[in-house]
């Protein structure tokens, strides 16, 4: 059985925003579930000094084009798109697939949303 493509969602959320962010990872996860190829997520908190709560949401998907196809869906495109005030600074993914090492890049949040005072 060949492994499972990856994405990594990392997030900062921010100050005061957490129980909301609660909800939305509940959301977001429920999504996921039906994406087709889903194989399970896992999710990741640590608190770093000087930059508050950072969560990793990793999603794993049977191949890289349904895990691609997720990432290009228009229900983890509505998931960021609904909620900017989450976060502390935009998220990055990170996709990971087999054998390779995982690239950072910017989220294609920036075309959802803009950040105030970006």
């Amino acid at each position: 059985m060949a492994a499972a493509s990856e994405v990594v969602l990392r997030c900062q959320v921010a100050h005061g925003s957490e129980s909301d962010f609660d909800c939305w990872v509940s959301a977001l996860a429920s999504r996921a579930i039906n994406a087709p190829g889903f194989v399970g997520a896992v999710i990741d908190s640590d608190t770093v000094e000087d930059r508050g709560h950072e969560w990793a949401l990793t999603y794993r998907f049977s191949t890289r084009e349904e895990r691609e196809a997720w990432l290009s869906s228009k229900a983890y495109r509505a998931a960021l798109a609904d909620s900017p005030e989450l976060f502390a600074i935009p998220p990055v993914e990170e996709r990971v697939d087999p054998g390779e090492h995982p690239t950072a890049t910017e989220a294609v949040v920036s075309q959802w949303f803009q950040y105030a005072g970006s």
